[in-house]
């Protein structure tokens, strides 16, 4: 078991984008899908109301050391893929898979993604049961990172991560299990009603009627979830005929979507 006994004060900024996240504390949160925060490598994760204050009381915790899935996506990705794709291949370890575990995402596919769509994996870890996700820092964290920080931070690796002398693709032995994706040859999947378990290739549901449309949401109304869809929806060459509802998930995207020129 772990005591907890410092917890990180986020800077909040006019523009909740900008909430920053501490590499070296833990973050806890209200809410199932804190554990976004893993995107930046920080051990993030939800707890109940009773729980948050008994944090906010006596500034301690107790939680168990969880135990590390460790997913290596390798692989050029397609254009037509989006990070939904890879947790939903993910998820082939079902709802409680990852009942109070680790989600540890590694890869060259992985280092490919921009903040966004490694904030998308990361959020949806809790639909496998996950304690949280995780996303090691490098580069791409970084450069997204130098106009939000606001104060001074060092990136925490995992012990594999940790050592340069250690090759951490090779480094099996200290995780519970793992799981290996060849991205490249991934086809888009679809989460039907009414559990991320029922899942399909696209192409399986080609037939089904669509009468309403709702592209949105934290995980799916990222700036790049709506160029996607306009893109799609301009080499279609159709007209949208049915209900489409836009969410954009914050303030700055909808603003950057006005802002944007598709053709």
């Amino acid at each position: 078991m772990l005591i907890l006994d410092t917890y990180p004060c986020p800077k909040l900024h006019p523009n909740p984008n900008n909430l920053v996240c501490s590499c070296l504390q833990i973050l806890l949160g209200t809410d199932s899908h804190t554990c976004t925060a893993g995107a930046f490598g920080q051990f993030a994760t939800g707890i109940g109301n009773t729980e948050a204050g008994f944090v906010l009381g006596t500034g301690a915790l107790l939680l168990k050391v969880p135990q590390t899935l460790r997913f290596v996506m390798d692989g050029e990705m397609p254009d037509y893929l989006l990070a939904k794709d890879l947790i939903l291949q993910a998820s082939e370890i079902s709802v409680a898979g990852a009942t109070y575990k680790s989600m540890e995402f590694v890869g060259t596919t992985i280092e490919s993604l921009n903040m966004e769509e490694r904030m998308t994996l990361c959020n949806m870890v809790i639909e496998a049961g996950g304690k949280n996700g995780v996303v090691a820092a490098d580069s791409t964290t970084f450069k997204y990172l130098e106009d939000k920080a606001s104060v001074p931070y060092e990136p925490v690796y995992s012990d594999a991560l940790a050592s340069k002398n250690l090759n951490i693709y090779t480094l099996a032995f200290s995780f519970h299990s793992e799981f290996r994706f060849d991205i490249s040859k991934l086809e888009p999947l679809v989460a039907k009603p009414h559990s991320p378990d029922n899942r399909a290739l696209a192409r399986e549901c080609k037939d089904i009627k669509i009468d309403r449309v709702y592209i949105g949401s934290c995980t799916g109304g990222k700036t790049q979830d709506f160029l996607a869809a306009a893109k799609l929806f301009l080499a279609s060459g159709k007209k949208v005929k049915v209900p489409t509802f836009l969410v954009p998930a914050t303030q700055k995207v909808h603003e950057v979507l006005l802002s944007t020129m598709l053709f």
